[in-house]
């Protein structure tokens, strides 16, 4: 079995000295065969039992696991939380919510790759769909809508963390920059592939917003060896393309 002796199976005329023509060969060389067949074919299956129990293991430790990271991440945020209560200003104020923002993004890139059936990338289309809806609930009061034109495209995990995060910082930026009006305002999130490279813009259709790179976004930036543009076009918007296959 498998190229290694398993067994011998021995047929024997008890009774007078013969010879085995061709015909029996066979039959014994077939025999022989179906045993060693059932044997592998009975390892197979224990083999696969103790696979189907390692990996119900598995999956009850992701779970606890998932549970104790995104009561970590809940944790997290509401220790920024009650410091923001007692900020002095609302600049202040500002860098504490910024920072839960930050938080909640990491856990939404989380729950994405424990949703998925990879352990080692997440669904970047599944996880801009969220956070769109999580701005478009925290700025509804400013007459905004949030639209998207996504691909579907999968990132490793750190690619989708630090890609996750700097959207995060371009949708704060614009968001806080729009002046709340009776017109209703638009911001477009885009996602695509061209080859080997991944294309993100977010775009508002109020023009004159200053989308400069900040410091956050610099160091993400840099990490990501992610090439940015900025500026106005019937609005004013980022556009940010990386690498796809690059390790960091």
């Amino acid at each position: 079995i498998e190229g290694k002796m398993a067994g011998v199976i021995c047929f024997e005329d008890t009774e007078r000295t013969r010879r085995w023509d061709i015909s029996e060969r066979r039959f014994a060389l077939f025999i022989a065969q179906l045993i060693a067949q059932a044997i592998e074919t009975d390892r197979k299956r224990n083999l696969r039992k103790d696979l189907e129990q390692a990996l119900g293991e598995k999956k009850v430790i992701l779970a606890e696991l998932n549970h104790r990271v995104k009561n970590n991440f809940s944790l997290m945020g509401e220790i920024v939380k009650a410091q923001e209560e007692h900020a002095r200003d609302e600049y202040h104020r500002n860098l504490f919510i910024e920072t839960r923002s930050r938080l909640h993004s990491l856990s939404m890139i989380h729950q994405q790759l424990y949703r998925s059936e990879s352990t080692g990338s997440v669904n970047f289309r599944d996880f801009l769909l969220d956070l769109a809806a999580q701005f478009r609930n925290t700025f509804s009061g400013n007459n905004l809508e949030i639209s998207t034109l996504l691909q579907n495209v999968s990132l490793p995990v750190t690619k989708a963390a630090l890609a996750g995060l700097l959207v995060d910082e371009m949708l704060s930026v614009i968001c806080k920059k729009i002046i709340p009006g009776k017109e209703r305002r638009m911001i477009i999130i885009q996602l695509n592939t061209i080859g080997n490279l991944v294309n993100i813009r977010v775009r508002s259709d109020q023009p004159g917003i200053r989308t400069d790179e900040n410091e956050i976004m610099k160091a993400l930036l840099l990490k990501m060896d992610a090439e940015c543009t900025t500026g106005t076009d019937e609005g004013s918007y980022y556009a940010v393309s990386f690498p796809l296959n690059q390790i960091y």
